[in-house]
């Protein structure tokens, strides 16, 4: 596939012409080519050529030059005897002065050479060139091969055209043109050389011929370039080449001088870049006026495409890919999609500014346009833009979030612990960020892994510390541990920025109290025991036990664990009191009572809880009430026993009477 130029320079041509350079300038120091042409073009006009050679074989067609500026080019320079050293120093300089002004144009060349043989001798300095771009190293590397390339030695320095296409049409790359350079008429030909080697005969030319033939078979354009300075005979010459290129001249062929040489080619690559399609794009793009590069802005874009070919080009469109980019509203200068050359079509889009183009803050995307020529390949080129985003003004902030899990039933003892996040939720960077937190018996806050140095936090960056508290008996109480977290960070100027967060842990409260009961018979007293326990995970306060029996003493407490009437949960307390046994109590054989403790926790209603007691009694009581039966019972024996006795005496009595 071809290369289409984008860009290179332009200037008018006709078919068969050979355009000088006189009226434009190529701005390093280029020569005229006026006088040379002029008197080359006079000199091979004249009338028919003396002693010109017809090939057997007939010329096959010159292929067209490409119409691009986009050229591979081969170049064979004639190193034979017939050119002095001041005429090779010339042509060395031309060749340079071409590969520098060519830098211009997107060509490449390949530099060959010849004499009897191609190349004209075996050595390194006059092997073919790979084909060079004509950057500043290729620029470069044609200037060294130039300055080194050798003439070979008069037994080897006759003019082998058919060599020279041979060696080109053999190369390992295949070129657009070949500029066939030489500044007499082939005398040899074939490999090993033969020829007359001072004329042309029938056998030469129709060698030359068919090589030529075949290089332009594989797509080659011949080119030939007399140099005059050693042409005794221009029309002869003409004859020959016109066998080997074609018959028009200065197409086909041309002419100059040692001196002129570059600007002759020069002139042959400018003109057929400036006749060849063309097309260029510029594309800009501008935020809107007193837009601050927030989502929601508009960018507009402008297209400007130029036909800057020699070819009218058809179905010109441009085309951008750019996601959320408006439909293009074009202007043209005539007809629509129809560019004459020179002319300029515009063309307008917007675009809105979206979240993700903050990330960057340039939005970039690329243009391209294409169009048509009557014949060939479409020609297209691209541009792009770039519209950078204001920076946003400094806006540094920082966001705490914390959070508390705990661990166990809430009772005193358990732990909670706290995992504290800190993001930099601003548009720069802090330093100095640090968490504190001033809940007593809360233990150091470990740190996790910062995303870059410690204590540094880019925007959107984050770290998470944790921290652990266990449960006192007051907390319990509170029924929640309530904390503030505070984070603090630097930003590069102003003031620190800081956030808090409080986290409330709930303990749910389970208040309880327990109360058990004895009471035990001793003589005709009962001697009772109260022990009251807080069996809940909350302090009870104004702790107290009622009993509401009769006669009963007053209840005489023990020690108390801490102040009086307070119960921390787990707590007892432990009181007593006597009850003196009444004849009722032993008419019914037992004392039944209920003893109650109650007790208020830190919120909500009093909790409370009852136990009661029978205890046995009689009349004649024993110690502790277990044998309290035994006196009703031991009476009815002794009746029975004396009702027996008095049966038995009465009996005895009566039998004596």
């Amino acid at each position: 596939m071809r290369r289409i130029f984008r860009g290179g320079q332009q200037g008018p041509t006709r078919s068969g012409e050979v355009t000088t350079r006189q009226e434009r300038s190529r701005g390093r120091g280029g020569k005229a080519l006026a006088a040379a042409l002029v008197t080359s073009l006079i000199t091979l006009g004249g009338a028919g050529a003396a002693q010109a050679v017809e090939s057997y074989t007939a010329p096959a067609p010159n292929p067209p030059m490409p119409l691009t500026c986009s050229l591979d080019l081969a170049v064979s320079l004639d190193l034979s005897k017939s050119i002095d050293d001041a005429q090779l120093r010339q042509m060395r300089d031309g060749v340079t002065e071409l590969a520098n002004t060519l830098s211009d144009y997107p060509v490449r060349v390949s530099m060959h050479n010849f004499a009897s043989n191609a190349p004209a001798t075996s050595s390194a300095q006059n092997a073919p060139t790979p084909l060079t771009a004509l950057d500043a190293a290729g620029v470069a590397a044609i200037g060294d091969w130039v300055r080194g390339v050798q003439r070979p030695s008069s037994a080897q320095a006759g003019t082998n055209w058919d060599r020279a296409f041979s060696a080109v049409q053999s190369a390992p790359e295949s070129y657009d043109a070949l500029l066939f350079v030489t500044d007499g008429n082939p005398t040899q030909y074939g490999d090993p050389v033969r020829g007359p080697g001072s004329s042309t005969d029938t056998a030469t030319i129709t060698a030359a011929v068919e090589s030529a033939n075949a290089l332009k078979s594989a797509g080659t354009r011949i080119v030939g370039v007399g140099l005059t300075d050693n042409l005794s005979d221009l029309n002869q010459f003409r004859e020959h080449m016109s066998q080997i290129s074609g018959p028009t001249e200065g197409s086909d062929y041309l002419s100059t001088n040692f001196d002129g040489l570059a600007d002759v080619l020069l002139t042959l690559i400018a003109d057929n870049c400036a006749a060849a399609p063309d097309i260029t794009l510029v594309k800009d793009g501008v935020l809107a006026d007193g837009a601050a590069g927030v989502a929601g802005d508009t960018v507009s874009y402008t297209f400007t495409a130029t036909n800057t070919g020699g070819r009218t080009l058809t179905d010109v469109v441009i085309t951008d890919p750019k996601p959320g980019l408006s439909d293009l509203t074009y202007t043209w200068p005539g007809e629509p999609g129809v560019l004459a050359p020179g002319q300029t079509v515009t063309a307008t889009a917007t675009y809105t500014v979206v979240e993700a183009d903050l990330d960057t803050r340039v939005i970039h995307n690329t243009a391209t346009i294409t169009g048509n020529p009557p014949t060939g390949p479409p020609v297209s080129a691209e541009d792009d833009a770039e519209v950078t985003l204001p920076e946003p003004p400094a806006e540094p902030a920082i966001e705490l979030v914390k959070t508390g899990v705990l661990s166990g039933t809430g009772a005193a003892g358990d732990t909670i612990t706290y995992s504290l996040t800190a993001t930099n939720t601003g548009n720069v960077t802090l330093t100095d960020v640090s968490i504190t937190d001033k809940l007593e018996g809360l233990s150091e806050i470990t740190y996790g892994a910062w995303p870059a140095a410690a204590g540094v936090l880019a925007p959107g960056e984050k770290v998470t510390a944790t921290a652990t508290y266990v449960l006192t008996q007051a907390d319990v109480d509170r029924g929640t541990v309530e904390n503030l977290a505070t984070v603090t960070g630097t930003p590069p100027t102003g003031e620190p920025v800081t956030d808090d967060d409080t986290e409330k842990t709930p303990l749910p409260h389970a208040p309880a109290i327990e109360i058990a009961k004895t009471g035990k018979l001793s003589g005709g007293r009962i001697a009772y025991t109260f022990v009251v326990t807080n069996t809940g995970n909350v302090t009870l306060s104004g702790v107290e036990i009622v009993d509401g029996l009769k006669g009963l003493t007053a209840l005489a407490y023990g020690d108390w664990p801490g102040e009086p009437g307070v119960l921390a949960p787990g707590q007892q307390v432990t009181a007593t009191a006597s009850y003196a046994v009444t004849d009722a109590d032993r008419d019914r054989g037992h004392v039944d009572n209920t003893a109650t403790a109650t007790g208020t926790p830190p919120s909500g209603e009093p909790v409370k809880s009852t136990d009661d007691v029978r205890v046995p009694v009689g009349k004649l009581a024993t110690t502790g009430g277990s044998a309290n039966w035994g006196l009703p019972v031991l009476a009815v024996m002794l009746l029975l026993g004396g009702g027996t006795f008095m049966t038995v005496t009465l009996r005895r009595r009566a039998g004596a009477n």
